[in-house]
């Protein structure tokens, strides 16, 4: 049987509190009690605001706000403005590297220049009181987290990689695409508890052998954007999913 996100759903921190909406999950799972959804879709009209859950950080300068469509992350035209929006406290973890699961996003980045910034949208081991340093290297050239995994793209990169980082160690799926700007971008990777599927716009793009995961440090939900020259961007975050098996 197909799973829904309404039917599994279990209101963990994070999670959308709406039953009603939520994406169905691609894939057939034996029994709707041995997965757990976090569905986080944004662009509700919230008031963003540092706070229990969340944390919104800029470096130099940025901004995060909510708008209709998603979370909107915000660089300005000076080089390395930026902004992030993500969970105070990690709190997910899978918990070991045999269980499987499901992430999926959609996303637009508008940018003048594809190869001068930086995003991600994921999961890492960033909490309160973290810099940004803590997820990316100053110049945007390094990931700086040392557990998670998600989708991004570094400064002087044009492609996006999914990431999947354990205690320091990296391994880098590429994804053989470019973002093109303003345009909607759908990305997913189920993970089979052996290897990396991942998905660009519901096509089947690699099947990779999973080499670093992490399964016991929790992590929290991060979105990120950065410019890597003068010029503003903007990332729009419509949706975060992840389904995690039990």
């Amino acid at each position: 049987m197909t799973i829904t996100h309404n039917v599994m759903h279990q209101y963990s921190e994070g999670a959308s509190s709406n039953p009603g909406s939520g994406p169905v999950l691609p894939f057939i799972t034996p029994g709707q009690q041995g997965w757990k959804v976090v569905y986080e879709p944004f662009g509700r009209g919230y008031a963003l605001a540092d706070g229990v859950k969340w944390e919104s950080l800029v470096e130099t300068s940025g901004t995060a706000t909510y708008g209709v469509n998603g979370t909107i992350l915000t660089t300005d035209g000076s080089d390395d403005s930026s902004a992030y929006l993500g969970w105070t406290t990690p709190n997910l973890m899978i918990g070991a590297a045999t269980k499987k699961f499901y992430l999926e996003t959609s996303f637009t980045l508008v940018a003048a220049t594809m190869a001068s910034n930086e995003m991600y949208i994921g999961f890492a081991d960033v909490a309160a009181g973290d810099a940004l340093t803590d997820l990316v290297n100053t110049g945007g050239t390094a990931w700086a987290f040392a557990d998670g995994f998600g989708f991004g793209k570094l400064d002087g990169a044009t492609e996006l990689d999914f990431i999947s980082i354990d205690g320091g160690t990296e391994q880098d799926v590429g994804l053989g695409v470019t973002p093109t700007t303003a345009v909607l971008m759908k990305l997913a990777c189920y993970y089979d508890g052996a290897n990396f599927l991942i998905y660009v716009n519901d096509v089947l793009k690699s099947t990779t052998a999973q080499t670093s995961l992490n399964v016991d440090t929790a992590m929290s939900l991060a979105t990120y954007c950065k410019a890597g020259t003068g010029a503003a961007q903007t990332l729009t975050t419509n949706y975060i999913m992840l389904a995690t098996e039990l």
